[in-house]
């Protein structure tokens, strides 16, 4: 199987594009399903279950984004332009 690419470029508009990370893509694929999934367990007693665990996935995606702009091997300019 060939490696996935690290950046994808989607069309939005006729006009327009839209270059999204890698990791950036994963996390929509896993995120979408799981908000689906606690919208339907959703109830008053879930509640703050629910948001606190939408809320720590989006941060651990942050906290990758900001490594991603650390790092050495990657320039700020390439992630910034990748999300």
């Amino acid at each position: 199987m060939p490696d996935k690419p690290a950046v994808v470029t989607l069309g939005v508009t006729a006009d327009s594009w839209l270059t999204l990370a890698a990791s950036t893509v994963a996390l929509a694929r896993v995120y979408v399903p799981l908000l689906n999934d606690f919208l339907r367990l959703c109830t008053p007693e879930l509640q703050n279950t629910v948001d606190q665990v939408l809320t720590d996935v989006l941060q651990a995606q942050l906290m990758q984004l900001e490594s991603a702009l650390r790092s050495d091997k990657t320039s700020a300019a390439d992630v910034s332009e990748s999300i």
